[in-house]
């Protein structure tokens, strides 16, 4: 059985249509052959609670989602897997050495797949410039949730695959571009979660 997350329904409703899932569980969660499909909510706190909730029986966890670019080399529109998630921790000079020390050594950068690229989850919108050219030093692309879904998924010793399609490149146009674009965006996310599924059943 499948564990497929998304943040917003917004990302998920042309996956839950081309699956034919059925809601359940008061509409948070949507029941189809192959499993279970979960809008958890922004962040990495309801996406982490989401994925306690519903992994019990799951065989694999995936998450789909759109994703900031940080580096201006990947193109919006592509979809990446990831290897490595961590979770944006900031600067010693915002909190200081030692919370920050203590930060980095309980929230460790999680590693999800041999070959990918770097992921970082943020509990907050990145679209600073500043911000966004620093992460960028050792992360590709920023979420809101991937960290959150990974950490339960080795807790539980369940298989975990993320994988994000660029929509941004985290600049202050960004939440309006993203937006305007989202039925655009999320009819592509639902294309290659169908196309995943039946490479799976060999059709």
């Amino acid at each position: 059985m499948k564990l497929i997350l998304f943040a917003t329904i917004e990302e998920a409703l042309p996956t839950i249509d081309a699956l034919e899932a059925n809601p359940w569980d008061g509409g948070q969660a949507f029941l189809f052959s192959g499993g279970v499909i979960c809008v958890s909510g922004i962040g990495s706190v309801p996406a982490a609670a989401a994925t306690a909730r519903y992994i019990t029986g799951a065989d694999e966890v995936w998450n789909y989602g759109v994703a900031g670019c940080l580096k201006g080399t990947l193109p919006q529109g592509e979809f990446l897997e990831i290897s490595e998630v961590g979770k944006h921790i900031p600067q010693a000079g915002e909190i200081g050495e030692r919370a920050r020390g203590f930060a980095c050594k309980h929230m460790p950068s999680l590693k999800v797949a041999d070959n990918g690229a770097k992921l970082i989850t943020s509990d907050y919108p990145i679209d600073q410039i500043s911000i966004r050219d620093e992460l960028a030093k050792d992360w590709d692309i920023v979420d809101m949730e991937a960290y959150g879904i990974t950490f339960v998924a080795k807790k539980n010793a369940t298989p975990c695959s993320i994988c994000k399609l660029i929509s941004d490149h985290a600049s202050p146009e960004t939440p309006q571009s993203i937006q305007e674009r989202m039925p655009e965006l999320a009819k592509q996310i639902s294309e290659h979660i169908v196309n995943r599924l039946a490479k799976e059943k060999g059709v």
